[in-house]
């Protein structure tokens, strides 16, 4: 992870709304952090948003329900090396 920055975005036309975007190192496009995500980043590095920045993590697609309707949304977690053995 490279950085977030806090950007306007667009969900829906007509709708503007100012959300947390982190970019990642060498890509252009960034990722829009979801309250889960957000939630995550918080609980695993903490409230301070530059203590995240250069850490490893990995990214995969779970499906849910919002709003009544099934989506596909990214998910961040820890590489399986920084995760903590099972009990």
């Amino acid at each position: 992870m490279d950085r977030i920055e806090f950007q306007t975005v667009r969900p829906r036309p007509g709708v503007e709304e100012i959300k947390p975007v982190m970019y990642f190192a060498g890509k252009h496009k960034g990722l829009i952090l979801t309250s889960t995500n957000q939630d995550f980043l918080r609980a695993t590095f903490g409230d301070e948003i530059n203590a995240s920045y250069s850490q490893r993590i990995t990214l995969h697609t779970e499906h849910r329900i919002v709003a009544g309707t099934g989506v596909d949304t990214i998910i961040i977690g820890l590489p399986a090396q920084a995760m903590p053995p099972a009990p």
